[in-house]
């Protein structure tokens, strides 16, 4: 008889709506889309759009001579101007790795640019928000001078607090520029999360990070990007702690997916999920990178093995608590359950270790970042 630890509990079912579970449909790898007599098409459209999957959506339909044309002209003309944004963000990424390159200054590409260019067969596929980097932390100072000379500055929202106060309790910081094309927004990090709550509870190897990185793919990119180990881990944990499982949306989800169908296609499929395996327990990241899967799983498909689950799941009670506090359906209309007080509610069924709870609420009550801030605050803006 198996205990409440060895079952693996599904963490949400299936969309209430013909048409998110035909999005759904359409985001899988495997499968054939079936006639669709209900869908909403102009539904459909915009809920592509708010998820960012849009350039994937019209991708499958086009495939597929699936969809009326009223539907996929607007997904046409959205693939082709991601198309064109893509191209002008990594023009700009190239720009930025040069003037850290030429400060000695080695770059980490994070996110949106690594996963457009390593896991998708066209970049176009996958929507680039903004430019991402991470950098050493005692280069932080000369990599905003570095990117200053090419127009950087903060934003006009940007708190003004200080560099070391940032560095404390922050993991990056904010940089803009205009020019005619608009506004490219950039944040260069130190380490992947640096929230007091989360410094608490988990173990990040940022040496580690460095260590294992693996060069840029691409032509002539003199970057590196994370090892795909710790780039799953990295979607893990801005899927859960840093965006709360649904605020964004689907996209997050089929990069998981995408990552993982990516790296266990070949030969090295085992050493992949035991780095993956290995990383999560060491930084306390297994409970978060099981919810992450086992969401991939249940909306995409993504194919898990049963030996990998066993070994990151946490136990019954937790899965079950996820079961009944997430819905489809709160992930494609991107919903909130866990806004305010539901916040710390997540985080604790998020946790590896319980004790490691009460300690970071002892950080937050005796350190918290109202009262460090009047410490450290101080204009950093040039």
């Amino acid at each position: 008889m198996n205990s409440p630890k060895d079952v693996i509990i599904a963490l949400v079912d299936p969309p209430t709506s013909p048409t998110d579970r035909f999005l759904l449909d359409c985001l899988r790898l495997e499968g054939q889309l079936e006639a669709a007599l209900e869908i909403d098409w102009p539904a459909l459209v915009e809920r592509a759009q708010r998820n960012g999957v849009a350039p994937l959506l019209y991708r499958r339909l086009r495939e597929a001579a699936h969809g009326p044309p009223t539907a996929l002209e607007p997904l046409h003309r959205a693939y082709y101007q991601n198309a064109a944004a893509n191209t002008l963000r990594i023009r700009e990424l190239r720009r930025v790795i040069g003037a850290l390159e030429a400060a000695s200054i080695p770059a980490i590409v994070l996110k949106g640019p690594a996963l457009a260019l390593t896991i998708y067969p066209d970049p176009a596929l996958r929507v680039i928000g903004d430019l991402d980097l991470l950098v050493r932390r005692e280069q932080v100072e000369q990599a905003m001078a570095a990117l200053h000379s090419l127009g950087y500055g903060p934003p006009e929202h940007e708190p003004p607090y200080s560099l070391k106060y940032l560095a404390r309790f922050g993991r990056h910081l904010q940089l803009q520029r205009r020019d005619r094309t608009g506004t490219l927004d950039l944040e260069v990090h130190w380490t992947l999360i640096g929230e007091l709550w989360a410094g608490a509870v988990t173990a990040i190897d940022v040496e580690g990070l460095w260590a294992r990185a693996v060069p840029l793919q691409g032509e002539g990119w003199r970057a590196c990007q994370l090892s795909p180990a710790d780039m799953l881990l990295h979607l893990a944990l801005h899927a859960t702690l840093m965006h709360g499982f649904t605020e964004l949306g689907l996209r997050i989800y089929v990069d998981v997916d995408r990552l993982v169908r990516h790296h266990t296609s070949g030969k090295e499929v085992g050493a992949f999920w035991t780095q993956v395996i290995a990383l999560a327990r060491a930084q306390r990241l297994a409970t978060i990178l099981y919810t992450t899967l086992m969401l991939a799983r249940d909306l995409l498909g993504t194919p898990l093995p049963a030996s990998v689950l066993a070994a990151l799941r946490p136990g019954g009670v937790q899965q079950r608590l996820f079961a009944q506090a997430l819905r489809a359906d709160d992930i494609l209309h991107q919903r909130r359950p866990f806004a305010g007080p539901g916040k710390w509610r997540m985080r604790l069924m998020l946790l590896d270790r319980w004790r490691d709870g009460a300690r970071a609420l002892g950080l937050i009550v005796l350190g918290g970042r109202g009262l460090q801030a009047a410490r450290y605050r101080a204009s950093f803006r040039r």
